[in-house]
């Protein structure tokens, strides 16, 4: 019976996951058609307006993963239902804002920052959470989590280009933080069993020894570096491999035209 339950709360964590996944990416990767509305409305007529139409999507995008360097420092101190929940809570009430007011201007704060930084930490949750539940199947995990992304996608412009032109900005922000709210479900799922025990060992270092919730798995042992030795730490290693290097500069060039079919390929739609 307890096996059976450990499975099932695995499964519904997946599911947790593909489904934030699915959110966050199908309206990040939906933008081109806030851009294209915000083109065709210029409520305030800026002259630059398909230029700021631009900078708030790339903004959006940008402060996603920039964030995510902090978001694992939050998760780390406060814990997975708590950094969800602030996240879940801190986009809601910026979508809140945005459909009440959405100013050119205000989205660079409301959309383009605060959204994106309640974005980064469910997508930074979403993606660490399974290495707390999975071992063996790790990679299947990921990957059904992961699958959100593509799926809502390819779901999401079916039907968000008609609701935008149909209703306006308006109520699009109020559809999106109504989709988002589900991510509070998250917070309920997303636990990790408190069975670990940390001590300094005489290089300084946090020795950090856990059981994953799996019956399958085994105890684990990870070591990882005290925040007085982070500098020293083996991690730092990893820049003095050319190869990583040169992949971490050539992903870094990607994103400079990952982002371009997704905004601007709808302005070309029939």
């Amino acid at each position: 019976m307890a096996k059976t339950i450990k499975r099932l709360h695995q499964i519904v964590i997946c599911f947790a996951c593909f489904l934030a996944n699915g959110i966050i990416f199908g309206f990040l990767n939906s933008y081109g058609f806030v851009y294209q509305y915000i083109i065709d409305s210029n409520e305030y007529g800026f002259e630059n307006i398909a230029t700021i139409a631009s900078l708030l999507g790339s903004l959006k995008l940008c402060v996603l993963f920039v964030f995510g360097i902090f978001s694992n420092i939050i998760i780390r101190k406060l814990g997975y239902q708590k950094a969800t929940l602030m996240g879940a809570s801190i986009s809601l009430a910026s979508l809140l804002v945005c459909s009440y007011s959405p100013n050119v201007k205000m989205l660079f704060l409301t959309y383009g920052v605060l959204h994106s930084i309640g974005s980064s930490l469910l997508f930074i949750s979403s993606l660490s959470i399974i290495f707390y539940h999975f071992k063996k199947r790790v990679g299947l995990a990921t990957g059904i989590s992961t699958l959100g992304s593509p799926t809502f996608t390819m779901i999401f412009p079916f039907f968000l280009r008609n609701y935008i032109e149909n209703y306006g900005i308006h109520s699009y922000f109020a559809l999106e933080g109504i989709i988002y709210s589900s991510l509070l479900f998250c917070a309920v799922i997303w636990t990790v069993k408190s069975e670990s025990n940390i001590h300094l060992n005489a290089n300084g270092e946090e020795k950090v020894i856990f059981h994953p919730t799996s019956s399958l798995d085994q105890k684990i042992e990870i070591s990882k570096p005290s925040r007085w030795n982070i500098f020293k730490s083996s991690y730092l290693k990893i820049l003095q491999n050319r190869k990583y290097v040169i992949w971490l500069f050539a992903m870094k060039l990607v994103f400079f035209s990952c982002p371009i079919p997704f905004i601007f390929t709808v302005s070309n739609i029939v």
